[in-house]
């Protein structure tokens, strides 16, 4: 279920590298054109009156999952897979990492026994498959093109 408000956030930076934030609830209902509106105009608002620079805004919807149950295995939280891709021209890499990764994608034989996640596995090549699909990017935009490795790692 829908959270009855999204969340428009206005992130700022003094002359220092200090960060700060302005957070306004707005209508879940609103679309991401109305979104991307809204911020834009808070911002041009805002200007006069702050003395720092708008370096990113976001306008997030959450969505509450309401029966969400308990886990059914003794994954631990910690034990995160890593999935490293790259941009169409291998020299941009990013990362998506997912908790509790289940051990049976994980590689029990090899050099990468207990490590390594199996890319061969038909759960990892569906996920694989839907984020390059997606144009799923790292943080500067580069869109993730293809795999390069994935790992467990224990994230404490």
């Amino acid at each position: 279920m829908l959270r009855p408000v999204a969340t428009l956030e206005l992130v700022y930076m003094d002359e220092r590298g200090s960060t700060g934030a302005t957070v306004v609830n707005i209508p879940a209902s609103s679309s991401i054109e109305v979104g991307d509106a809204q911020a834009t105009a808070l911002a041009s608002l805002i200007a006069p009156m702050t003395d720092c620079t708008l370096v990113k805004y976001r306008v997030s919807w959450r969505v509450v999952i309401e029966d969400p149950g308990i886990a059914g295995s003794s994954a631990a939280i910690v034990n995160t897979g890593v999935f490293i891709f790259s941009d169409f021209d291998g020299g941009n890499l990013g990362l998506i990492t997912i908790p509790a990764i289940k051990d049976e994608i994980v590689e029990t034989s090899g050099n990468g026994a207990g490590v390594a996640i199996d890319q061969e596995n038909e759960a990892v090549l569906d996920f694989v498959a839907q984020v390059i699909d997606m144009n799923a990017s790292n943080p500067f935009g580069d869109i993730f093109y293809r795999l390069e490795t994935a790992y467990r790692q224990s994230r404490v």
